[in-house]
Order: C-alpha cells, then structure tokens, then sequence
C-alpha cells in the first residue's frame, strides 16, 4: 500500500510538471512573438527616419526652377547610403515586408475636397509609402502608421505635412502638420492611426516636405 502510493503522487507530481512546461512554453512564444514584434517595430521606425533624413539631405542639390513633378527614387538609391534591410527595384524602394516607397519632387497639385482646384505644392520632396501589411509577424498598418509618424516627429522642422490614402475610403486624410508634430503624443498618435485605419490592412501615406 505503501508503494502505490508513492507511485500515486509521482504521477499527479509529473502530471504537476507538464501542466507547467505548457504555461511556461505558451509564454515563452506569446513573449517572443512580442519580442519580434517590438523589434521589427524599431528596425521600421529606424528605416524610415533614415530615408527622411536621406531626402532632407538631397533638397540643396535639386533643381529649385524645374515645373515638373519627377520620381527622384532612383536619384536617392544612387546615393549609395539607403537604410539597411531596403533594397531598390523598378523605380521603387522596397524593404523586406513588401512596403514600397516612391520619391517624387518638384511641383504638385492637389484638389480640394469639393472637386475644385486647390493650388501647388512647389519644391517640395512627397515620399509616397504603400503599406503591405499582411505577411506573418508583420507590423499591423496601425503600427506602420505609428512609425510613420514618429519618423516625421523626429524632423517635425523639415516636414510641412503627414497624410494617408485608405484603401477603405478613398480619400485623403491630414495627420499632422509641423505644427500638430511638434505636440503629438505616442498616445494621441496611436490613436489617431487607429481609428482612421481600423478596417484596414492596406494604406497609402505620403509625407511632404517643406519647399525651398
């Protein structure tokens, strides 16, 4: 009697023991999942401060009389010092989750909400950024969003405004100004990234900035 009882406890023991390996295995992936996450969340943010700060650094050795609206991306890959994890193909720079980017200067018009004219944006550089959020382990677009903002933050000076094109809408939204940049909170841009991109997997961003 004595025996089996000690055989007893050992299996409930064991049973003890796998029960918390299996907590401690599904904790270990939710947290390297959100280890992964937070890192790709930084290698994204770090990215795309440094293509800004690639296209503020390009401005003085652009051609300040010219009336069109041209794709410098090729302009700014032959520089040489693209963010790592960026590759540039077709015209378009490309990092590794599929987001493209396209790089334009010059003269652009853009049209009121009421279908009017609105005027030109003059000598200003748009870097033009499609969001393919839809891969495993990639940064939700409200993620990608966040960052976009953040990077713009960090050169609020050079920027003269932050917008978004939603796959889901179709129009034009303005998330920040320099101003509005200046004063944001991490809070207040999550927020706003979210409830414009709720539905959204896909969106299209353009940050505009400051003419000559």
């Amino acid at each position: 009697m004595y025996k089996n009882g000690e055989k007893g406890r050992s299996m409930i023991e064991m049973l003890g023991v796998l029960a918390i390996i299996a907590v401690l295995t599904v904790g270990g992936i939710a947290g390297y999942s959100k280890a992964m996450m937070k890192w790709k969340s930084n290698l994204q943010l770090n990215m795309l401060s440094e293509l800004i700060a690639n296209g503020i650094k390009i401005k003085s050795n652009l051609n300040k009389k010219s009336q069109t609206w041209d794709n410098i991306t090729p302009v700014i890959a032959a520089m040489g010092d693209l963010p790592e994890q960026m590759t540039y193909k077709d015209d378009k720079i490309i990092d590794k989750d599929g987001n493209t980017y396209t790089i334009m200067y010059g003269y652009q018009s853009w049209t009121n909400s009421d279908g009017s004219v609105g005027g030109q944006f003059k000598y200003v550089i748009l870097i033009y950024f499609t969001s393919q959020a839809n891969t495993t382990l990639s940064l939700s677009v409200q993620d990608l969003c966040k960052n976009i903002v953040m990077a713009t933050k960090e050169a609020a000076e050079e920027v003269y405004t932050v917008y978004l094109l939603s796959d889901e809408t179709q129009r034009y939204t303005i998330l920040y100004t320099k101003d509005g940049l200046k004063t944001a909170s991490v809070s207040d841009i999550n927020q706003k990234c979210k409830q414009l991109l709720d539905k959204s997997n896909v969106a299209h961003f353009g940050i505009l900035l400051n003419p000559y």
